[in-house]
């Protein structure tokens, strides 16, 4: 089920509570093929790439993506020439902020996601922009995600 279809199908959506719809969104992800997945992300970055809020940010937090994610890889390296880029490194059960750093080797964090191994960013309230992941949105731009609460803390 895509995002359009929970505006025009909203009470369908009400009538799971947040586990169903979780495990919904979840099973309908790993059924999209990674092509698909290639061929959906370059429109979705372009219009977040010329978005006004991303345009006048200078320091955006984004993510490294999983593979059934929009692919982020390119996107990041990309701004990172051009904007301060920051990136979630998984600590225990929160998140640390590390620097985007091109130069160097990422590590690989506990669920598998390459982690920016650059200079640790605690300047939280200067950031202007976040960018998360989500297992699925609502009509409200509400986050599911996948049910570990980092970018919710």
């Amino acid at each position: 089920m895509a995002f359009d279809d929970a505006v025009v199908f909203p009470k369908l959506i009400m009538l799971m509570d947040k586990k169903e719809l979780r495990a919904s969104m979840t099973r309908n992800k790993k059924e999209t093929s990674r092509a698909a997945i290639l061929d959906l992300s370059g429109p979705i970055l372009r219009r977040l790439a010329v978005h006004p809020r991303f345009i006048a940010a200078r320091t955006v937090l984004l993510y490294h993506s999983l593979p059934d994610e929009v692919d982020t890889q390119a996107f990041v390296r990309y701004w990172s020439l051009r904007k301060c880029i920051l990136l979630p490194t998984v600590k225990g059960k929160e998140i640390e902020l590390h620097r985007y750093a091109a130069a160097a080797r990422p590590d690989v964090g506990p669920y598998a996601i390459p982690e920016s191994t650059g200079e640790v960013f605690t300047d939280y309230a200067t950031f202007d922009l976040h960018i998360f992941p989500g297992v699925a949105f609502d009509a409200t731009g509400n986050s599911l995600g996948p049910g570990h609460g980092f970018y919710d803390r």
